[in-house]
């Protein structure tokens, strides 16, 4: 049975024989998710992945690299013995295609996006720690800091959460972040979540706060309100002025914004261009000022940006993300950077918020008794 490639129109089937996804590399992971559960009942079903190498996010390439002992690995390249290919035709092909292109198609080695800002190598740097001359901890009387490694860190110099908002089939996101509270400024790039997805407005917000508590309702929100305007006034009734709203589009540098009315007092929002965020983040990193915590999570939010595509414009260069794949957690990363490297990050807006905790305060009570 050939089914159609599309995860919407295929649910519903059991499979007691074999389930073969060919070019498996090129298929959504929504479709690739899909398919997992036609097995079920019948455990003793084989799942088989055919492909040629594509990128470092792709299902079939996640599978190939995992550790996991629950797969069979075939490979078959270009350098195995007892090839059909002559090595004038190999070399022709080389040439032809490029090296990355050759690589891909003959010797299974997978791309990262075409003509991408984010290679791995950036990302390895940003997550190697450096053993330092002094000891670490030592010059600040801390034990553990090391300013390479933010789990070792009291705390983010402010708390940032950014929360990107998705759209259909993405999910919206809160990356947890800030400056190094000493030395020079340094990013660090903490835990990421991925929210539930189908939540909106004050379902959405509630996911949010629920991770907002974990960093004792402390954190400064740095939110996406490209897509949902009305969504400033939810976020407004449950973070009040901790939340900086964000316009996502084609142009801006993030230095204009607007008092946005919420709730009887005014919420900052500022423009920005999705590429401004994008390469603004690339030069940080280049620049060797962020520093990742590794993980699967960190990891799968670069290898987002590591698939975006670039299309030269007159206007300048457009990041594109592919059909099936998603920007969420990375897009959360590069608004992150923005905002703690922000002139207004002190400034603006924590004395916003210190001001509105002032204003809160509970008067002083008194008895009955002090009154003559």
């Amino acid at each position: 049975m050939a089914l159609p490639g599309d995860d919407e129109t295929i649910r519903g089937l059991t499979v007691d024989g074999w389930i073969v996804a060919d070019e498996a590399a090129r298929l959504p992971e929504e479709l690739t998710a899909a398919l997992h559960p036609m097995r079920a009942r019948c455990p003793q079903a084989r799942f088989v992945m055919l492909s040629t190498a594509w990128k470092r996010t792709d299902p079939f390439w996640t599978a190939w690299s995992s550790e996991s002992d629950s797969w069979l690995r075939l490979q078959a390249t270009a350098d195995s013995p007892d090839v059909p290919f002559t090595a004038e035709f190999l070399e022709q092909q080389r040439s032809t295609l490029g090296e990355e292109a050759y690589n891909r198609e003959y010797l299974g080695i997978p791309g990262g996006g075409q003509g991408t800002l984010f290679t791995w190598d950036l990302y390895d740097r940003a997550t190697q720690i450096h053993r330092p001359l002094v000891p670490p901890g030592r010059a600040f009387g801390l034990s553990t800091f090391h300013r390479d490694d933010p789990k070792t860190w009291p705390g983010f110099q402010p708390t940032i959460i950014a929360h990107d908002v998705g759209r259909s089939r993405d999910r919206s996101t809160a990356v947890i972040g800030g400056n190094c509270p000493y030395g020079p400024p340094l990013l660090g790039i903490g835990e990421l979540y991925e929210l539930p997805q189908g939540l909106y407005g004050s379902a959405r917000a509630s996911a949010l706060a629920q991770v907002d508590r974990l960093y004792n309702n402390n954190a400064l929100i740095i939110a996406d309100l490209s897509y949902d305007p009305t969504y400033a006034e939810v976020l407004f009734e449950a973070f009040g002025e901790r939340v900086i709203g964000l316009q996502i589009s084609a142009h801006g540098d993030g230095t204009t914004f607007e008092r946005r009315p919420v709730k009887n007092r005014a919420m900052l929002v500022y423009t920005i261009g999705r590429s401004f965020l994008l390469e603004f983040l690339h030069s940080q990193m280049q620049a060797n000022l962020v520093r990742f915590i590794d993980g699967p999570e960190n990891q799968r939010a670069y290898q987002q940006l590591n698939s975006l595509e670039t299309e030269l414009k007159e206007s300048g260069a457009v990041y594109k993300c592919l059909p099936g794949q998603h920007d969420d957690l990375g897009m959360s990363c590069a608004m992150l950077a923005w905002a703690a490297a922000h002139p207004h990050l002190m400034s603006v807006w924590m004395r916003q918020i210190q001001t509105a905790r002032q204003l809160r305060q509970k008067r002083e009570k008194r008895s009955w008794a002090g009154w003559t």
